[in-house]
Formats: structure tokens, sequence, C-alpha cells
């Protein structure tokens, strides 16, 4: 039995908590065993966590009270014990995990990249970068979902070294395989049957681009009265999306449904996925999106690692034309039918996407290289 600590759960059902529960249900627990630390009061799927025989420790947040956070994270290594601490992070400003797993003995150290640009401030990019050029000091294992979030944590030096790897997003496809049927009822029951839907999954933030979404829609709304927008997620800027969205007189088309634990059926409702991020790793839900058979207009920011169908568009979102260039493209998508929509199992499982497949090969190297 393989004991690896686990960094990288929040509150929020996000990517890298999808990510990290999808490989956890697919580990056999009898040889990997997970313990998860976060640093957020509740912790998402804590108790799905519980019930599969993990623990989560809580610790204080480093914001709060650093103090406290130092001897809430030093407490977890002198009262159990680790083969390798996995930490999932998106900026490298906070690795006091990485140190404190040094500190006490830890030999395997890994370090996971799951994002592609900055969103927290002038100051944590500071430390980011400093932290980047001597990463290779507290850590012996770096890994990452794609090609742009390898250059965002690490240097190349690390990117050609035989410590590297991309372990993909990988997701249940028979969850997110196209079903006519669940479409049909979907639809039915939420008051879709007649409406052309378009949908995105994120958390409210800069990062996910929000505003330029809205905007988007709300020229589509002009052109095409019957279609509704579904909005997946929650965080900092909801109320300000809101606000927007109220102030453009389209409350009646957009639907904020908060976190889901239904994304696959909301996606085999919709018809077109969207995502005009700044930036991203490689997104969960565009993976998952592309599984349910949907067509996807993805912001030209995104690693082109995500076309993993023919279902996946990139546009741009910082020309003066950019939101013009959207709707043209969705109203083009609808005027050519969206009839012809079928299963992508055999295009995920080929690309490396299946995660009974993936979790196995990362099963395997906690089994033979920790």
């Amino acid at each position: 039995m393989k004991n690896i600590l686990v960094y990288g759960l929040t509150a929020t059902k996000g990517g890298v908590e999808s990510f990290l529960m999808n490989y956890y249900r697919n580990f056999d627990l009898n040889k990997v065993n997970l313990h998860f630390i976060s640093n957020t009061e509740e912790a998402a799927y804590e108790d799905e966590v519980l019930a599969l025989g993990g623990k989560v420790f809580k610790v204080c947040s480093k914001k709060k009270n650093p103090f406290k956070f130092k001897r809430d994270l030093e407490n977890i290594f002198k009262e159990n014990k680790y083969d390798a601490i996995w930490v999932n992070l998106c900026s490298l400003a906070n690795i006091d995990y990485l140190k404190v797993a040094k500190k006490y003995g830890i030999k395997e150290i890994i370090v996971h990249s799951h994002n592609a640009g900055n969103m927290y401030g002038k100051l944590k990019l500071y430390f980011h970068e400093k932290n980047k050029k001597n990463i290779d000091s507290y850590a012996n294992h770096f890994w990452s979902c794609s090609r742009l979030a390898s250059k965002w944590l690490y240097e190349d030096e690390i990117i050609n070294s035989d410590k590297f790897k991309v372990v993909n997003n990988a997701i249940d496809i028979e969850k997110f395989d196209y079903n006519a049927d669940i479409r049909e009822k979907y639809r039915e029951d939420m008051n879709l049957k007649d409406k052309f839907v378009l949908m995105n999954v994120g958390r409210f933030n800069i990062q996910k681009n929000h505003h330029f979404l809205i905007d988007v829609f709300n020229e589509v709304r002009k052109e095409i009265n019957e279609a509704k927008l579904l909005l997946v997620g929650v965080g900092e800027l909801e109320d300000e999306i809101k606000d927007k969205v109220s102030k453009l007189g389209i409350n009646d088309y957009v639907e904020f449904l908060g976190t889901r634990n239904d994304v696959n059926n909301l996606m085999q409702a919709s018809d077109i996925f969207l995502m005009p991020s700044l930036f991203e790793g490689l997104p969960v839900s565009a993976v998952e999106a592309q599984a349910s058979g949907i067509r996807c207009i993805l912001s030209d920011k995104i690693t082109d690692e995500i076309k993993i169908t023919d279902l996946v568009e990139f546009l741009d979102i910082d020309k003066e034309d950019s939101v013009d260039k959207w709707k043209d493209l969705i109203i083009s998508i609808k005027d050519k039918g969206l009839d012809d929509r079928k299963s992508k199992k055999e295009d995920i499982k080929n690309a490396g996407f299946d995660i009974k497949s993936e979790a196995k090969k990362l099963e395997e190297f906690f089994l033979n290289k920790i």
C-alpha cells in the first residue's frame, strides 16, 4: 500500500478537484491510499473522500493566520507517514507545502501544474517567478496537464528532463457519452425543448472571462430569440455578472445554476459549449463537453492540446470584432443544423483521456516509482 498526501481540494468543485476525484475513484484503493489537505473550512467532495477510505486534513488559511497555517501543516507530517506528497498548483507563489514536506523527510515530492497564467496580482506573480527559478530544490517530480501549463510553472531544463511528465485530465467517458434520451428528458424538465441552448462551466473569476461571454450571448439573443445561456459555477464575480445580465435586460435568457452534480446531463441538454477564458491549463469541462458530442467554441488563448475531437473551434477574444466573430460562428453552427450529434467515445479514448486506462498508468507509477 502506497500512502500519498495530496494538496488540491478547495471548497469549490472546480477543474482541479474534478481531476483529482476522477483519478481517486479509479485507483485500486487496496494499493493506493490518498489523504487530502484543504485550506478551506469546507472541502469539495469531502464526504466522498471519507467514504472511499481517505482523509481530509483542514489547515488554516495562510492569509488568515500564517503561524497557525504552518503549525497545522507541520502537525500532519508529525502525526502521519507518507510515501509521497502530490501538490496540485495553479501558481508557485506559495510553495510551503513542498518546503514542509522536504523538512519532514518526504522523499518523493510531486508538483503538478494546472494553469497557464497569473490571476493573483503582481505580488504573487513576483513570488511565483522567484520560486520558479529554484523549484527543483523542493521537488523531484514535475507534472503538468499541458504544454502551456508546463511553461507557466517550470523552466525548460525541467520540461526537457526525465523528471517531467504530462498527466492527462482524463474523464469518465461513459458518464459523458452522448445520450439522446437524457437530452430529451432534461430539455423537457428544464423547459428547454424549443430553445437554442448555450453553456459554460467555470468559476466566476477574471480568468474565465464571463463579461465577454455575456457580451457574446447578448448579441446572439438579438438575432435568436429562443437562445438560452446556462452558467454552471460559483465565484467572486458572480454578483457582478448577474448585475450585468440584469442591466442588459436578459435575465429571462440566462440561468445561473451554481454548483451542480449533473453537469454531464446539462451538457446533453445543451447545443454549444462556450469557453472564452483568458488562459487555461487544460480545462476538464472542455474534455467533458467533447465527450458529450457537443460543438465547442474556445478562446484561442487555450492550448490546442484540448482539441481531441473535430468538435472544437478556436476564436480570438482580444480583437475589436471578437464578439461579432463569436456571435457569427454560433449562428452559423445553428443554421447548419444540430441533428448530427453522435458519440465521441472512441476519439476521447484514443486521445488518452479515458480515466480507466489513465488512472491505471498513474497507479502503476505510484506503485513502481515511489
